[in-house]
């Protein structure tokens, strides 16, 4: 299966290599039948590792192109450089420089916010298929399922590639918001402040905590760091009492993590004086009664909330609309984000493709 130029991947399930051009094998109970494939796909079984539910192996090529897309370690900057870089001209240097070592040519992903490779990738070719599958149905409810299926997938890729592809995680800043985040955590731990943390993702608050948990060992050395506390659905009452009365009562406790519906109700984390929403839920009733947690009786300090939005994306110009319509804004708990299903097949098109600033890559 070609994937690129020069790059084929292997022949699922066996050794057998692919045919020339943009086919591959695929094994089945009835032997080897031939499969026409487009590079996306090929990216796309090859980033997954499988495809149809059959391992997919790369040949080296193949895979030492993903390894070098998924890098996300530091480069040295030029030598004889006479200027103090900012974090962000220091990330696009480094994107800058690690294309022109693969040949891909300079695009700063970083200028919309998506920050990696891996994540436009991902980002374009789940709005390709979802508009595809949108426009191929005539059915209002199959359409809206479609529609909140995309958001879903889309949100998850945004987040981090990892949590989209359910594998991986070995690189936590593949992801712009991950980074921001770091450097956000940075800033409040110096001022010795507090934070919840909040996600409607199970799966990205675990990841959140290992990623947070490594960072802290590899800065205070093997087995001396913490794994911030995490507050989800699946965690018993009696528990999540003694997770709430030892952020609000113990120094140490400077990050809680919460899923949005278990966390978003009924607690008193007056300890916390910023609040960051990770991913939001594009309902602002159902993100106001997540940040009143620190509103509580008790608070006498000023809060301030964090509400991560990936630029040039749905993300912006979803939040934009509800900021610029009434009647989204005031939206009630159970509304949801099913109003967004309800939106003209040429405004969901806008609203999907990634924005001005791809205009220029």
């Amino acid at each position: 299966m070609r994937v690129g130029p020069g790059v084929e991947l292997l022949a699922v399930e066996g050794d057998a290599p692919a045919a020339e051009g943009d086919f591959g094998e695929r094994r089945t109970n009835l032997g080897i039948e031939a499969v026409a494939v487009d590079a996306e796909v090929g990216w796309r079984v090859a980033l997954a590792g499988s495809s149809e539910g059959a391992p997919v192996g790369l040949n080296p090529a193949a895979r030492k192109l993903l390894d070098q897309l998924k890098d996300c370690t530091p480069m040295a900057l030029p030598q004889g450089l006479q200027a103090d870089l900012r974090p962000y001209q220091v990330r696009g240097y480094e994107w800058l420089a690690r294309n022109a070592r693969l040949g891909l040519g300079s695009v700063i992903a970083d200028d919309m916010g998506l920050g990696k490779t891996l994540q436009v990738a991902l980002y374009e070719s789940v709005v390709r298929e979802g508009l595809a599958s949108i426009a191929g149905t005539s059915d209002t409810f199959q359409r809206q399922g479609l529609v909140l299926q995309m958001i879903l997938a889309l949100k998850q890729v945004c987040n981090h590639p990892a949590q989209y592809l359910k594998q991986g995680g070995d690189e936590p800043l593949a992801s712009g918001k991950v980074e921001r985040l770091f450097d956000l955590l940075d800033e409040i731990e110096a001022a010795r402040e507090k934070v919840l943390v909040f996600t409607q993702f199970r799966e990205m608050g675990a990841l959140l905590q290992r990623w947070l948990h490594e960072r802290q060992s590899q800065r205070q050395g093997p087995g001396l760091g913490h794994a911030p506390q995490f507050l989800h659905g699946g965690v018993p009452r009696a528990r999540r009492d003694r997770l709430v009365e030892r952020f609000q009562s113990e120094s140490g406790e400077r990050v809680f993590l919460l899923s949005l519906k278990a966390g978003g109700t009924g607690l008193n984390l007056t300890a916390a004086n910023h609040v960051v929403h990770f991913d939001l839920w594009w309902n602002p009733a159902v993100e106001a009664q997540a940040t009143d947690r620190t509103y509580r009786i008790g608070q006498q300090r000023n809060v301030q909330v964090h509400r991560f939005i990936t630029r040039g994306t749905f993300e912006e110009r979803i939040d934009a609309m509800i900021r610029s319509k009434r009647e989204l804004a005031e939206m009630t708990v159970g509304t949801g984000e099913t109003w967004v299903g309800q939106l003209p097949e040429h405004e969901l098109k806008q609203l999907f493709e990634l924005g001005e600033l791809r205009e220029r890559l």
